[in-house]
């Protein structure tokens, strides 16, 4: 694939002939189409297609959340592509989802919040607890979002600021027909790094599941 990147040929799109022009992470780029494509469809093949068709279920209602945490700082390809890669690699045992090691971002900060628990109660709740992990006031004032996933449906929801990082814990009611489902847990939050003594925000997310038992949604109780 070539880079072309000139004064004349300026921002150059779609095909000419097996030609196709586009333009990635601010460049403009020139790639060839095959003539012939192979495509055996072996078993191994097929596995890895479906395997990435999983992920990519999974993560794409989380793309703008990923943006938010890499902030830019990801170079040479999108959040998305690098989460998608990480987690068919690490997160993915055979077809299933090993879901304690599932991520949404490996970018973690300087001081993340730690010893994250996640328990279930009556009437669609799911409680988190954490350790705020840092005694900055723009840290410790920081809203907390959580991201919550169906593990049977692979259904995602965003429940913004539901506490302050100080709080250390939230109480989420989900959905009702959410009941009986096994759900995993992911918190964002703000965390700052000191920039020449000026500190700048930037977004992480911690992993919930991991070393965790399985929580289950449970109904409202009578």
């Amino acid at each position: 694939m070539a880079i072309v990147q000139n004064f004349n040929i300026g921002r150059t799109k779609q095909k000419l002939g097996n030609t196709v022009f586009s333009k990635q992470f601010g460049k403009n780029t020139l790639r060839t189409k095959p003539i012939e494509v192979k495509n055996p469809k072996t078993p191994g093949q097929m596995q890895t297609r479906n395997n990435m068709a999983m992920i990519v279920q999974l993560l794409r209602p989380l793309v703008r959340t990923m943006n938010t945490a890499y902030a830019g700082s990801v170079t040479g390809m999108s959040p998305f592509n690098k989460m998608t890669r990480y987690n068919l690699k690490n997160a993915v045992n055979g077809t299933e989802i090993e879901w304690n090691k599932l991520q949404l971002c490996t970018n973690l900060g300087s001081s993340p919040i730690s010893d994250f628990a996640i328990t279930a109660a009556a009437g669609h709740i799911v409680n988190c607890a954490w350790v705020k992990n840092s005694i900055l006031p723009q840290e410790l004032a920081s809203p907390v979002d959580a991201i919550l996933i169906n593990r049977t449906t692979q259904e995602v929801k965003m429940f913004k600021a539901c506490a302050q990082r100080s709080a250390e814990s939230a109480s989420i009611t989900v959905p009702a027909y959410w009941q009986g489902a096994v759900v995993s847990v992911f918190l964002q939050c703000l965390d700052f790094f000191d920039d020449n003594n000026n500190p700048k925000p930037m977004r992480v997310i911690a992993n919930a599941t991991a070393n965790l038992p399985d929580v289950t949604i449970l109904a409202q109780s009578h």
